[in-house]
C-alpha cells in the first residue's frame, strides 16, 4: 500500500481488506474529511451595502465555509485605517462577531462606528480620526468605510473577506 493523495477539499470514503496466512479476512471502512480549503465567503449583509446607516445598529449576514469543509468555528471583523492595505497583516485588531445561524455585530454603545472612527462635532463642524478620514466621500460626511473578515473553519484554515463596505454618516445621528 502506497501513499494516499488527499489534496482536494471533500470527503474520501478507505476500505481495508486484510487477511491472514490462514484465509480469515477482517474490513474495515471509515470516512474521511479532508479540508484544506480556507473559508471566504459572505453574504447576505444586511444593513444592504447600497443604503446609508448612521447610529447604532446591527450589522450581519452569513459566513459558509467551501463545499466539503469542516464548518466554520470563528468570524472576526476589522475595520482598517486608510494605510492598510494587507488583512493579513500581523498586529490588527480583530474583534470576534457573535456567530450562530449567521454571524452578527452589535455596533451600539462604546462599540458604534461613530465612536470607532474618532467622529466629533462641533456646531455645524465635524472631523474624524485621521486614520479614516479619507474614506469620506466628496467632502459629503458620508463615509466608505471597509470591513475585512478573518473566518477560521473548524480545522484550523483561516480566510480573509475584504470586499465588505459600511455606508456611514454619523452627521444624521
Amino acid at each position: 500500500l502506497g501513499p494516499i493523495v488527499m489534496d482536494t477539499t471533500e470527503q474520501h470514503d478507505l476500505k481495508v481488506t486484510v487477511e491472514d496466512a490462514v484465509g480469515n479476512k477482517g474490513y474495515i471502512s471509515r470516512s474521511i474529511i479532508v479540508d484544506n480549503e480556507a473559508p471566504v465567503t459572505i453574504s447576505q449583509v444586511k444593513p444592504n451595502p447600497a443604503g446609508e446607516v448612521s447610529g447604532t445598529f446591527t450589522y450581519r449576514g452569513n459566513v459558509t465555509d467551501n463545499v466539503g469543509g469542516s464548518g466554520v468555528s470563528k468570524i472576526e471583523w476589522y475595520l482598517p485605517k486608510t494605510t492598510e492595505t494587507n488583512a493579513e497583516a500581523n498586529g490588527l485588531g480583530w474583534e470576534e462577531a457573535s456567530l450562530s445561524a449567521g454571524w452578527e455585530i452589535d455596533l451600539s454603545g462604546d462599540n458604534n462606528l461613530s465612536t470607532k472612527i474618532g467622529y466629533i462635532a462641533s456646531g455645524s463642524t465635524y472631523s474624524v480620526n485621521s486614520n479614516f478620514s479619507s474614506y469620506e466621500t466628496n467632502g459629503s460626511g458620508v463615509y466608505l468605510l471597509p470591513v475585512w473578515f478573518r473566518i477560521t473553519d473548524e480545522v484550523g484554515n483561516v480566510g480573509y473577506n475584504t470586499d465588505n463596505i459600511i455606508r456611514f454618516n454619523p452627521n444624521t445621528d
